[in-house]
């Protein structure tokens, strides 16, 4: 009687290994989808932008920043395994003049409904932690083979003077 309960703790065991292995593993990544390259395409952009290597806290990104609030709209079939990366943050010249941060918002619409999968402050004026890039990771497995649209979305708040928000290297990977 002892055996069926030791396999099946042995199996437990391996599959405990593998599912440890693929959490928390190698994670090799491939690019698929640049959104910087892909401004061409973009159902809508803000008004006033521009795409520059910008350095936060000697961290240097290939960003856009953005002279007004508004959002960017990239169509996209989303691939197998897509995450995508980026990173936020607020151009340094924004950091000693006085306002309330921006609202970073990234979203995907399906033409029915909106789901939003960030939502996030960045303030460098009243918090000093905020004069660094953000550095972000969303899974978009659930979309795999969807059609749909990728939003960045800036919303100010009340005060929107000084504030100089800019998406770090935003793109869709295959993990």
């Amino acid at each position: 009687m002892r055996r069926p309960a030791a396999l099946v703790g042995v199996l437990l065991a391996i599959v405990a290994l593998g599912t440890g292995w693929c959490l928390l593993g190698p994670r090799d990544e491939r690019p698929a989808f640049n959104l910087i390259d892909s401004l061409p395409g973009a159902l809508q952009v803000p008004g006033q932008y521009e795409v520059t290597d910008l350095e936060i806290a000697g961290a240097t990104r290939r960003a856009l920043v953005v002279r007004d609030h508004g959002r960017f709209i990239f169509p996209v079939t989303v691939p197998n395994r897509a995450w995508l990366r980026l990173s936020i943050g607020q151009h340094p010249d924004s950091w000693t003049t006085e306002g309330d941060g921006v609202l970073f918002i990234v979203g995907v619409w399906d033409g029915v409904v909106f789901d939003e999968v960030l939502n996030y402050v960045v303030n460098p004026y009243h918090t000093p932690e905020d004069r660094v890039w953000h550095d972000i990771a969303i899974d978009l497995s659930m979309y795999a083979g969807r059609s749909l649209e990728l939003r960045l979305i800036l919303r100010q708040r009340e005060h929107a003077s000084g504030d100089l928000p800019a998406w770090g290297d935003p793109r869709i990977v295959i993990r």
